[in-house]
């Protein structure tokens, strides 16, 4: 599966943790390997188009199928158009999102591959990182709560969680396994009414599937993420 380069000999998924290799006229870069192998028959096809928040395709955008044990199963990079294909995947549930360097990890696609229904489709949108626009100089406005997909996700070992308050509460962001058991507590302070997004550093877990909880007075929601290592 793809990953990026790390001077440290780790492997990496995230962008964001990768170290630059730096190429000018007097530089030769060597080992770079590829691998390829025949396309499987009678099992699990995903198809799908990678855009951005504007509808535009993202061209390479990297494409992962991670299976019910926090497993990646499948992978693919989108092409000019933004389309893609994960081939070889077996009978089970899978959830499939998209990153690209610059972008916001996408949302993930949950779905179920069956032998009675080896086809599936998951269309995937990115965020640019950095979104440009008109500032009248007015306050957010947060009508509700909400907790959001973190990103990247899957992540190695750091990720972001973002959340919205109407009004000013106490936040507590807790990290359970798949057990129930607490194995992190990410925050438990006070914010302000507005968006707020804070990192959780996973350096001490293990890989696997956790789910992170948002707990105020008024509000309570439960989303799952994957940490890969």
């Amino acid at each position: 599966m793809p990953t990026f380069f790390r001077y440290d000999g780790m492997q990496t998924l995230n962008w964001r943790l990768a170290d630059s290799v730096v190429v000018d006229e007097t530089s030769l870069v060597t080992d770079i390997d590829f691998t390829v192998r025949p396309l499987p028959f009678g099992e699990g096809v995903v198809t799908g188009t990678v855009t951005d928040n504007s509808g535009q395709p993202v061209n390479g955008a990297f494409i992962y199928a991670v299976n019910s044990f926090g497993e990646i199963s499948g992978y693919a990079i989108a092409d000019l158009s933004g389309n893609y294909t994960l081939t070889g995947l077996l009978s089970g549930y899978y959830s499939v999102s998209a990153d690209m360097i610059d972008y916001t990890a996408a949302s993930p696609v949950n779905l179920s591959i069956s032998y009675n229904n080896l086809n599936q489709n998951a269309n995937l949108s990115l965020i640019p990182a950095s979104v440009t626009g008109v500032n009248n100089n007015k306050p957010e406005v947060v009508s509700e709560y909400q907790l959001f997909q973190n990103y990247p996700n899957p992540f190695n070992p750091v990720t972001n969680i973002k959340f919205s308050l109407p009004e000013r509460s106490n936040v507590k962001l807790i990290v359970y396994n798949v057990l129930g058991i607490q194995v992190a507590s990410v925050m438990n302070e006070v914010r302000n009414a507005g968006t707020h997004t804070v990192s959780f550093d996973a350096s001490n877990l293990a890989s696997g599937i956790y789910f992170y909880k948002l707990e105020t007075g008024k509000f309570t929601s439960t989303k799952k993420f994957t940490l890969l290592k």
